[in-house]
């Protein structure tokens, strides 16, 4: 596998990532308003087991997608600087 198909695959599992991180972060303010619509406060809201494990999760995706942008980058100017060798 040449360069150009790992930064391929690298940009295909960006995407998936993303996307599942826009799925759970739905899934959090859908539950942040249902909590809130029942007079749950903030700090009680933070509290509840659903939102934490949605919060959890919305983190770890965040960091897994900077992790392969970082990737992804050091990959392009690798390769930008290969061509104008």
């Amino acid at each position: 596998m040449d360069e150009k198909d790992k930064m391929a695959l690298m940009r295909t599992e960006l995407m998936k990532k993303r996307e599942e991180w826009r799925t759970v972060r739905q899934k959090r303010l859908q539950r942040k308003e249902e909590l809130l619509s029942q007079g749950l406060d903030k700090p009680s809201l933070r509290r509840d087991k659903i939102f934490k494990a949605l919060d959890k999760e919305q983190e770890r995706l965040s960091k897994a997608i900077r992790h392969l942008e970082k990737h992804l980058n050091r990959r392009l100017a690798k390769a930008e600087g290969d061509e104008e060798a």
